[in-house]
């Protein structure tokens, strides 16, 4: 295999997240930093809400997990067809799973990790459900398990009018905010909880988000977290 066949099967950020990667990329960089420190690797993981299965990915080909990549009807055709491309099939089962209801036995995975799925969970403004959702992970979890977590936040007035505007299913998805992050949170031991972006939100093009990308990092240090519009970080049981 040559240099170049190498880098043509290597990963990148848009492989894991598919969408906003600049913004979203500070929660793998935090989840590689914890994952590194606790030397968790080889172990077992679920991948809740995958969808296309990016999280699944980062996880089995930097971290050599073995993963359930997950949704509520199962992931897409898309997911095995990522999976195939990059050689990590063999570490990776597909099922569909019901966040609320997981039908796992109790402290079974090493790893949880989803990317914003709980507006979705909590849809038509069903704070319970979502908390629910963080039970059930919990749960499953095994003693100091380990949930990777980054969600759209609830964020400012200006993020709230310009979904309502732009984003369809804005009409049923339940943002969350910070204070009910650490409220759903507060059963595990220890939690890191940051946050990101502000006017990267209001552009669809992958070539402004990069460039408005520094302005927002500069700004997410003067700014309220709660102005933010994602919030992510793990938690430890």
């Amino acid at each position: 295999m040559t240099k170049e066949d190498i880098s043509i099967n290597k990963p990148t950020t848009e492989d894991y997240l598919q969408w906003d990667i600049f913004v979203w990329s500070k929660a793998l960089s935090l989840w590689s930093l914890v994952l590194e420190k606790k030397n968790i690797k080889n172990g077992l993981a679920l991948e809740i809400g995958c969808k296309d299965g990016g999280l699944s990915l980062f996880l089995a080909n930097e971290f050599k997990f073995n993963i359930l990549c997950s949704d509520l009807n199962g992931p897409t055709e898309k997911a095995n067809e990522l999976h195939k491309k990059f050689n990590t099939s063999n570490r990776i089962n597909y099922i569909a799973a019901d966040a609320i209801d997981l039908n796992f036995t109790d402290n079974s995975f090493d790893v949880v990790i989803f990317k914003s799925v709980l507006g979705s969970i909590g849809k038509n403004d069903n704070f319970e459900n979502q908390a629910k959702a963080i039970t059930e992970i919990y749960r499953v979890l095994k003693p100091n398990g380990i949930l990777l977590f980054a969600e759209n936040a609830k964020a400012s007035f200006l993020h709230t009018f310009f979904r309502k505007i732009f984003r369809k299913w804005s009409s049923y998805w339940r943002y969350v905010t910070i204070e009910e992050m650490l409220k759903m949170l507060n059963i595990f031991k220890t939690i890191e909880l940051r946050t990101a972006g502000i006017f990267s939100a209001f552009v669809t093009s992958k070539y402004l988000k990069k460039l408005i990308f520094p302005v927002d990092s500069f700004l997410e240090k003067v700014t309220p977290k709660n102005s933010h519009y994602v919030i992510y970080g793990y938690a430890i049981k």
